[in-house]
């Protein structure tokens, strides 16, 4: 997760910033219905498809910032609650991939 942290930071400035993040992680909860549905950690990995989109065809960072960033924290808590999480474990190697990528 440091390295991730590292190249979130890094992203090239042709990656914009924006005013208001479509990712927003520095506010990020699971959707209570998905959790009471399929559970909390399923619901944390349909969390993460809505904002980053389908990885179909690979994960696509479209803005940097501090709220890109912040998924290192979301992915530091949800992985420290379900450790060996394989949804978790493949959205990191993903946004690593991702961001390596650019």
């Amino acid at each position: 997760l440091a390295e991730l942290r590292q190249y979130l930071k890094a992203l090239p400035s042709n990656i914009p910033i924006p005013k208001e993040s479509t990712y927003n992680f520095s506010n990020f909860s699971p959707d209570l219905d998905w959790t009471a549905e399929i559970g909390e950690a399923a619901a944390v990995n349909r969390e993460l498809e809505v904002r980053f989109g389908s990885r179909a065809g690979g994960l696509k960072i479209v803005e940097r910032g501090p709220e890109t960033e912040a998924v290192v924290d979301v992915l530091e808590t949800w992985i420290k609650k379900y450790p060996g999480d394989i949804l978790l474990e493949k959205w990191t190697y993903d946004i690593l991939e991702a961001a390596r990528g650019l």
